[in-house]
């Protein structure tokens, strides 16, 4: 894998993760789980 797609790919996963744990935390504060 070449660094130039590597670098998007790594900073796209980190948005992913970042937006994931955002929508955990959101249903905690509603008390859904």
């Amino acid at each position: 894998m070449r660094k130039s797609l590597a670098v998007p790919l790594m900073e796209g996963y980190s948005v992913f993760f970042y937006l994931f744990l955002v929508l955990l935390w959101f249903l905690e504060r509603a008390g859904c789980c």
